[in-house]
């Protein structure tokens, strides 16, 4: 099903909120996803031309690691100013339209936190109500409780920012059962960020295409850069590049700090997910 609503009273951070939501029933559409071998998957994303192929993306995560709910928001600035924020999520049917209902999306304390985080980060909602209920608002403990009582048992929060025009926040719950330990976490963030940020970067451009023809997306990469990021694409270190080039590792970080710039993102793992998105370069 798909939602539009215009929130009449936005908090001071979401001025002139603008949201529409996609919500489906069950993590069920997924493509086929061999962990061991990413790049066909990335191919998948690359190749999407609708928002429902990023939610079909976002759920063959889902699935592969056992997840039972997972959300995506994406706050974008249009040419008129208006603040653009968009849903997709997937999960407990009768929860995600309670959440819709009681317009949570404006007084998501994990929304609030993806705002000031740059690396993913993990809520495990008891630990969290009891250590910082003083610290949530009366509406964000609303949004706690509730979660709660509709057996949230953790969630894994991954954060994307642009420096201008767009920033969001892709989280996977678990309903019931055991929450990921330590090392799962590890293994699970460290396999799928990559991935996460080729949807995000997807999905800003199917929201906005119209924001394409803006000369700030007038992408220009010197060949040079083109080069260095192909090889971090391939997984390789500065100073390993450096020797391949026959310029110093110096050299190389500047080039990164340059292509980060160009592509107005704030790491080099965005930077590779836009590159991709792009076509600038290939995997």
């Amino acid at each position: 099903m798909r939602h539009n609503i215009v929130k009449g009273q936005a908090d001071s951070l979401l001025d002139k909120l603008k949201v529409s939501t996609s919500i489906g029933a069950e993590v069920k559409s997924h493509f086929s996803y061999d962990s061991s071998d990413s790049f066909s998957f990335m191919e998948e994303v690359t190749r999407a031309n609708s928002l429902d192929t990023v939610d079909k993306a976002i759920a063959t995560i889902a699935y592969q690691h056992g997840f039972h709910y997972y959300s995506m928001f994406t706050a974008m600035t249009s040419l008129n100013n208006n603040l653009h924020l968009h849903s997709i999520a997937q999960g407990n049917l009768d929860y995600m339209m309670h959440y819709r209902a009681k317009g949570y999306f404006s007084c998501d304390p994990m929304i609030r936190l993806a705002r000031c985080n740059t690396i993913p980060f993990v809520w495990n909602a008891h630990s969290y109500r009891d250590k910082l209920e003083s610290d949530l608002s009366i509406n964000e403990r609303g949004v706690v409780n509730d979660s709660l009582d509709f057996g949230m048992i953790q969630a894994l929060n991954i954060p994307f920012h642009s420096p201008t025009k767009s920033n969001g926040l892709l989280r996977f719950i678990r309903m019931y059962g055991e929450p990921m330990n330590n090392k799962e976490i590890y293994n699970f963030t460290s396999e799928v960020t990559l991935l996460c940020s080729m949807i995000f970067e997807k999905n800003c451009r199917l929201l906005m295409p119209a924001m394409e023809a803006n000369s700030q997306f007038a992408i220009v990469l010197t060949p040079r850069e083109i080069e260095v990021l192909q090889w971090i694409a391939c997984g390789k270190n500065p100073s390993y590049i450096g020797d391949k080039l026959g310029i110093s590792e110096n050299t190389v970080l500047t080039h990164l700090k340059n292509i980060r710039k160009k592509l107005n993102v704030r790491n080099i793992t965005h930077a590779v997910a836009k590159a991709l998105a792009l076509k600038i370069i290939s995997v």
